[in-house]
């Protein structure tokens, strides 16, 4: 599945930029793609990843906070 504000919602992130759209979940930020607003990315040192598929999301932030991202009911 494609990453979008749903998931991001689901997966328990918090809104950090109203106009941005900036996404937060713990020490872990997601941005909006510069070049797509329909995409993500997550910012490391200057360089963006970005994040087209919600199982890239999964395991970025599984590899950085060893935390699986569980869905909010």
């Amino acid at each position: 599945f494609p990453v979008t504000i749903k998931w991001i919602e689901k997966f328990g992130f918090d809104i950090k930029d109203k106009d941005r759209l900036d996404w937060v979940k713990g020490a872990f930020n997601l941005e909006r793609s510069n070049e797509d607003n329909n995409k993500f990315c997550f910012e490391v040192y200057s360089h963006y990843i970005p994040l087209d598929y919600v199982h890239q999301l999964q395991n970025l932030y599984f590899a950085l906070t060893r935390e699986e991202l569980t869905i909010k009911l």
